[in-house]
């Protein structure tokens, strides 16, 4: 039987623990047969979810319960007992990616909100960050405030040019769409009785693991 450059080290040939019938086991031993991969490694090829790409462009216009579901299955699978995974093709596969550098993480996707904050008053000018942070001091898990690109504005349905060319924002961080859902509403909640007008867009957050990397950084599994 063919390696097909298969890891080697002790505990990476482990398999994926799925209940299978009679005829799926007979026909996945038949191809380890026949192509020297791995049960794991065969069992994940046929469990895509979504391309790390992909979930990004899904964002703007897919349920985020759906996308939640896609975040979720994503992390079972990278936590499957002894499974071993591509570094290079996961993002390919899950909305996920692995950063190699220092203490290697994999870092899973999920979906959240960006909180656009203006004021009221002087709509197209800037805002004390710190003013807006101490505001929000008592909200737990989100990102603080920061100033991203933003020339333009819609106010009063019209598109206006900005005089300080940034908007202030803030981001929910929290795993559960439940819980981000939340943590957005208090934001809302906070800047809206202290005279800030506020957009809400759908975005994505990350939570990570740490893994081991294997095989000259070809192949990792989770630690935990």
């Amino acid at each position: 039987m063919g390696n097909s450059g298969r890891p080697k080290k002790e505990g990476l040939d482990r398999v994926i623990k799925v209940t299978v019938n009679d005829e799926v086991a007979e026909m996945l031993d038949n191809t380890v047969q026949e192509t020297g991969k791995s049960k794991s490694d065969i069992l994940r090829e046929l469990i895509p979810i979504v391309s790390s790409k992909d979930y990004e462009g899904l964002i703007p216009n897919t349920s985020m319960e759906i996308l939640q579901k896609y975040s979720e299955k994503c992390w079972e699978i990278l936590h499957t007992p002894g499974c071993v995974f591509e570094v290079d093709k996961l993002s390919d596969n899950m909305p996920a990616f692995v950063v190699a550098g220092g203490r290697p993480i994999v870092y899973v996707k999920y979906p959240t909100f960006k909180i656009q904050v203006l004021d009221k008053e002087n709509p197209l000018g800037s805002t004390s960050q710190q003013y807006i942070e101490e505001l929000l001091k008592n909200v737990r898990n989100r990102s603080y405030v920061c100033a991203t690109k933003a020339d333009y504005l819609v106010v009063g349905g019209k598109l206006e040019k900005m005089e300080f060319p940034y908007v202030n924002e803030v981001m929910c961080l929290e795993v559960t769409l439940s819980d981000n859902i939340i943590c957005k509403n208090k934001i809302v909640d906070i800047l809206r009785n202290n005279n800030f007008n506020v957009s809400v867009y759908h975005s994505y957050c990350i939570r990570g693991v740490e893994v081991e990397l294997l095989e000259e950084n070809k192949y990792f599994r989770v630690l935990s």
